[in-house]
């Protein structure tokens, strides 16, 4: 579908005339033509004011783009809902889904399977937490998800790692994300061509590839202890040093999820997280998906967390370690 095509569908199902469409946005009626038949295209100083134009009547159905932009004003988006209830769903098709946080992990479980129960497929979920660490963190997370996604273990077709005192296993099948830039790595043909030679031949040999960090991929198999796995087109070969870089990817922080989006969301703010919640967190973390978002929300976290913009003073003890170390450079070098 043609940018033209595109915004004449829009336009349509928003029951908007071409000149509405024009007195909003100051042009001719022939201009807005124009976009529709692409003969011409909207000028950059336009393009902003169609975008919110789409927001503000999608605002109007509810749902998902409604409290997303409530989230974004530091309203308390929920109010709205009967938020004693333990489930509420609004939106023209269900986008945004309340559900209320009862303290156990399985809630977060049980609501990946729903997901899975309408036949979504787990690259298209992701779980969205503040930390890597507590039971609602992503280590915890990815492992319990893991349980129902991929339960099974092959013999020689996984890796075992230990992340933050915690095991965690790489099987066939799983999800899996990139966490550093490499631009330099094996494809499956490459690591192939290296194998039948009887490493006669190199990396600098045979066809490589580049993977970003952020990109998610499945693994495909498990060979010699090499992970396989499939990122887009590519299929990608991880040594066991370049394996340092991936993670499960059921659960993925908010920070690893920036600038990323996601069919189906199912965000955390709880009490857990009360400290590192903010407006632009909880505004950000909805906004990753492409189609629908399930909130697990403790209403008092909520009510405190989005009248704040950001978390602006972060308290740890660098700054105490520092000069202890340089304390002791000092007295070395006297």
């Amino acid at each position: 579908m043609s940018l033209g095509e595109r915004l004449l569908d829009l336009r349509k199902k928003k029951g908007l005339s071409q000149e509405e469409i024009a007195g909003l946005l100051d042009v001719s009626r022939q201009t807005v033509s124009k976009w529709e038949t692409d003969q011409s295209t909207p000028d950059f100083d336009k393009i902003i004011p169609i975008c919110n134009l789409t927001k503000v009547f999608r605002y109007g159905e509810g749902g998902l783009y409604k409290m997303a932009t409530d989230a974004y004003d530091k309203k308390f988006y929920i109010g709205e809902l009967d938020y004693n209830k333990d489930r509420v769903s609004v939106g023209k098709n269900n986008d945004y889904t309340y559900v209320r946080y009862n303290g156990e992990v399985q809630q977060v479980v049980d609501e990946y399977k729903r997901f899975l129960d309408r036949g979504i497929k787990p690259i298209d979920i992701a779980v969205i937490t503040c930390w890597n660490v507590t039971d609602f963190g992503t280590i915890n997370l990815n492992n319990e998800i893991q349980k129902i996604v991929n339960p099974d273990i092959q013999e020689g077709k996984f890796i075992k790692k230990t992340i933050r005192k915690k095991e965690i296993f790489f099987k066939v099948n799983d999800i899996i994300l990139n966490c550093q830039n490499t631009y330099e790595i094996l494809t499956l043909s490459g690591y192939n061509e290296i194998k039948n030679s009887g490493n006669a031949l190199t990396v600098e040999d045979v066809e490589t590839t580049s993977v970003m960090n952020g990109e998610i991929g499945r693994i495909l198999d498990i060979d010699d202890g090499n992970i396989i796995a499939q990122f887009d087109e590519d299929i990608i070969v991880f040594d066991k040093k370049l394996q340092d870089n991936l993670l499960l990817a059921y659960s993925l922080t908010s920070y690893k999820l920036q600038g990323s989006e996601c069919p189906y969301v199912i965000t955390l703010v709880t009490p857990q997280f009360e400290k590192s919640l903010n407006k632009n967190i909880i505004y950000t973390d909805m906004s990753r998906t492409r189609k629908e978002v399930v909130e697990i929300i403790d209403p008092t976290t909520l009510a405190n967390a989005i009248t704040i913009d950001s978390i602006q003073e972060r308290l740890t003890n660098l700054e105490r370690l520092l000069k202890e170390r340089m304390k002791g450079e000092e007295i070395n070098e006297n």
